[in-house]
């Protein structure tokens, strides 16, 4: 049997930030079950969701990083425009860590172009991983820039075109915050990507 607060976990990892009526319409529709409010606030461990940073306000769940990223009203208006991703029922548990991407061909290739960049290639993964959790939000990707100087991430003139184009098939591959868990792919957006480097 799931544990209601792990599944709860799981969609504010994947959404960000998301209403009490949205979690509850996709956990029925995951389980085929007839969960109300009442029964969700019952079974809901509030404190084992205080442990993983995530707060109830305004009956939302939020992801405490996700309110230190200061969306605007209008960018979180934007936000609940765009569906859901409802995730296959088995694969919910994946999203209950953090950090959990899908994996995905741009991951693999970005990984792969780093590992040239980098003599030891755990630091290449650890960098490609950074990278990928950047792109889960389009806030977070205004710091990518100052997280490539931070680990002295050094391109010659020739690569920086590759790697541009690297980061941007990434993004349009990673789950975002910004389109409810979609991929931009999914919902056919293509992401501005100004990036100095």
């Amino acid at each position: 049997m799931t544990n209601l607060t792990d599944d709860v976990r799981a969609l504010v990892h994947l959404y960000g930030r998301v209403p009490k009526g949205t979690i509850i319409h996709i956990l029925n529709q995951l389980t085929e079950g007839g969960m109300d409010e009442e029964t969700l606030d019952r079974q809901i461990d509030r404190e084992q969701l205080e442990a993983y940073k995530i707060d109830i306000i305004n009956d939302h769940y939020v992801l405490q990083h996700f309110l230190e990223m200061d969306y605007s009203e209008e960018e979180l208006r934007n936000k609940e425009q765009h569906p859901y991703y409802m995730p296959l029922g088995y694969d919910l548990e994946y999203y209950r860590d953090e950090r959990y991407f899908e994996p995905n061909d741009a991951f693999d290739q970005l990984h792969e172009f780093l590992k040239t960049c980098y003599v030891r290639k755990k630091k290449a993964e650890k960098v490609a991983h950074g990278i990928q959790f950047h792109c889960r939000a389009a806030k977070r990707l205004e710091q990518l820039p100052s997280y490539l100087s931070q680990q002295r991430l050094k391109l010659k003139p020739e690569e920086k075109d590759s790697f541009r184009q690297l980061i941007f098939n990434l993004v349009q591959q990673t789950r975002m915050y910004d389109f409810n868990g979609h991929t931009p792919n999914e919902l056919g957006w293509k992401l501005e990507l100004d990036m100095n480097l």
